[in-house]
């Protein structure tokens, strides 16, 4: 998974579990996608400061995602969704079930839950 992609995971699962200051530079940096010096500007810290707390921030999303493993879930709940719809799409094709349908309107609704 890209860098962008995966701290903005972990800024949507733990970032509130960050110092308000390390979760703002976080986000400035990651899902604004700010330099540091942009950063230090807007925050009146010093270039260094930001490097510091951005580097802070980060140890902590990946020690939170190393202990509770929210992000590894979430992705697998996806790979055994999209399993989950490829088997009820061939199901209901095939028209071997009454209750294909049903069921992949339901994991279709489920997926539209899990991503939001």
């Amino acid at each position: 998974m890209d860098r962008n992609i995966r701290i903005g995971w972990l800024l949507d699962f733990y970032g509130p579990l960050l110092t308000q200051k390390q979760r703002r530079v976080l986000e400035l940096r990651w899902n604004d996608d700010l330099s540091l010096a942009e950063i230090g500007e807007s925050m009146d810290m010093s270039r260094q400061a930001v490097n510091d707390a951005a580097a802070r921030g980060e140890d902590r999303l990946n020690l939170l995602e190393d202990t509770l493993g929210l992000l590894r879930r979430h992705e697998a709940v996806g790979r055994e969704l999209a399993g989950c719809l490829e088997v009820a799409e061939r199901l209901a094709a095939a028209r071997l079930s009454v209750d294909a349908d049903e069921l992949l309107e339901r994991i279709r609704r489920t997926i539209r839950v899990w991503q939001e």
